[in-house]
């Protein structure tokens, strides 16, 4: 929750190895290192090598930065981090949206009875075959927008006979009945994005009652992307890998021409779904804050010295771009690889000789298969199957930071 961009430092030729301060993050004081650490399945302690040479650079290092294991795999770290629990846990997240919204000052029952807040409405979007509402609100470092999701389009949930809902608002304030009960809807869930300090976005999934959530109900929201490898909607990397540009402008409102209301309704109707115009102009600043924080984040990873906002556009979404490549199966190479090993030669002999390898579930690679990522770094017992591996090469011993 800092306001500055603290941009990894480069420091090899080949632009492999990134270095970074945990004063400049603050996380020396939060003890996120440890908390990620708590969660690395790659932790080799590599003072028992065999290898001299890696052995005395290893003592070096960790001498040098006072730290048993100074260093993690960037790709496991962006595929991890930008999900739960890492993800909550980074962003020290609360428990509920009320909370978020006491620390970015927004009050959604205030705004939606004063009229500050603004909103659309419409039959489908990208991420749901239901009716949708998305609304804005001013926070206190930019915007706050959050989405209305349901199960079906009936009764309470059908946005066109009952826009003016939530039928029970949830504040840090406390809880309020919509003053328009009658057409007021009733949510099963929704996405929730704020601006950071620092012009880049954060991400918060609820249910209906406002609790934090992991992952969306596919029955109420799915991403046909399949970011994580699968249609569910997941906590930070999915929503990173969606909204690329910030907010997505795609959406046309519905609501304020065809919804069924009269009266001081309509009016509450027509001061709350705003005209495309206005809803655009809105949309704009916020791509335009989201989009200056992410230059400043990636500029100094491109084969450019300036770059503008519209050209930045055209480049991949970094986040879900090297989450997919990691979450991939894994060939004989890439176990070689992820070892530190020469070849596949050592491995594959050793597969053939070590009944141990094929025991923790290698035996497919020496004919041509793979593995799954989340078998081989799977951390349900005290080590993970790629630091048994590593043991039964000699590679090295397994860190563990509990």
């Amino acid at each position: 929750w800092q306001s500055e961009i603290v941009v990894p430092e480069i420091i090899d030729e080949h632009k492999a190895i990134l270095a970074i301060d945990l004063r400049d993050l603050i996380w020396d004081r939060e003890d996120h290192w440890d908390r990620i650490m708590a969660e690395y399945p790659y932790g080799i302690v590599l003072e028992t090598s065999p290898d001299p040479e890696i052995r005395h650079l290893a003592e070096d290092v960790y001498r040098l930065t006072n730290c048993q294991l100074p260093y993690i795999r960037v790709d496991w770290f962006v595929a991890n981090a930008s999900r739960p629990p890492l993800y909550h846990d980074l962003l020290q997240l609360p428990d509920n949206s009320m909370a978020l919204e006491e620390k970015l000052r927004v009050d959604p029952y205030k705004n939606f009875v004063e009229g500050s807040a603004i909103r659309a409405g419409f039959l489908q979007s990208g991420v749901s075959t239901q009716n949708r509402i998305v609304e804005r609100h001013r926070s206190l470092f930019g915007a706050y927008w959050l989405s209305y999701d349901f199960r079906d389009n009936t009764g309470t949930s059908n946005i066109f006979r009952c826009p003016l809902g939530p039928r029970t608002f949830r504040t840090h304030e406390g809880v309020f009945e919509s003053p328009f009960e009658p057409l007021a809807f009733e949510q099963a869930g929704g996405e929730i994005i704020f601006n950071l300090p620092n012009g880049l976005q954060g991400y918060f999934l609820v249910d209906g009652e406002h609790h934090r959530i992991d992952t969306g109900p596919i029955e109420v929201v799915s991403d046909s992307k399949q970011i994580v490898g699968n249609p569910t909607i997941v906590n930070g990397l999915s929503c990173m890998g969606c909204h690329k540009n910030g907010m997505k402008s795609e959406f046309k409102d519905e609501i304020r021409e065809g919804a069924g209301a009269f009266g001081e309704a309509l009016l509450k109707v027509q001061e709350l779904y705003v005209p495309k115009e206005e809803m655009n102009n809105w949309l704009k600043r916020d791509e335009e804050r989201f989009m200056l924080a992410l230059r400043k984040s990636v500029s100094p990873f491109l084969d450019v010295e300036r770059i503008s906002l519209e050209d930045l556009k055209d480049y991949e979404e970094p986040i879900s771009e090297v989450a997919f490549k990691y979450i991939s199966d894994l060939s004989l190479e890439d176990v070689a690889r992820d070892l530190g090993l020469p070849s596949t030669d050592p491995l594959s002999i050793a597969i053939q000789n070590n009944p141990e390898l094929k025991i923790l579930g290698l035996g497919a690679l020496t004919e041509g298969g793979f593995i799954h990522r989340d078998h081989w770094d799977s951390l349900q017992g005290v080590t993970s199957v790629f630091q048994k591996v590593a043991v039964q090469l000699s590679l090295g011993t397994p860190f563990r930071s509990f």
